[in-house]
């Protein structure tokens, strides 16, 4: 009997040269960034974030959790990265495939929904995202 289910996205954006880890979070995920320059300091050097969410369930209680993490990183090849994690986790509504099934569907939506919201739109047209 399954008891809790996940779905996990992770995303590399790799920081085009020129380019500082801040100038790419600040243009993949504007919201985040906005107002973090610091008079005598300047733009951050970089940032990260954590965000979480409660999955509700159909009477209110909390289903589970949806996490969103963005950092930076570095690939094994050398490459300066943004990993952009997003993960749903939560208990199956009923304990057999139907509920898991039904559970991993409902989680692409909410991360779906999540990666649209926080990143640019002109980030998602540089991805390849169709209007």
């Amino acid at each position: 009997m399954p008891n809790q289910c996940e779905v996990a996205y992770f995303n590399q954006i790799p920081i085009p040269d020129g380019e500082t880890i801040w100038s790419q979070l600040a243009l993949t995920f504007p919201d985040r960034a906005s107002n973090a320059t610091i008079e005598g300091l300047g733009a951050p050097e970089d940032a990260r974030f954590a965000l979480r969410y409660i999955v509700p369930a159909a009477d209110g209680s909390a289903l589970g959790r949806v996490a969103i993490a963005a950092e930076p990183a570095l690939r094994a090849d050398g490459v300066t990265i943004i990993q952009f994690t997003l993960t749903a986790r939560a208990k199956p509504a009923t304990a057999d495939m139907k509920g898991v099934l039904e559970f991993l569907k409902n989680g692409r939506l909410l991360l779906n929904r999540a990666f649209k919201k926080l990143t640019s739109a002109e980030m998602q047209k540089r991805w390849g995202k169709k209007q």
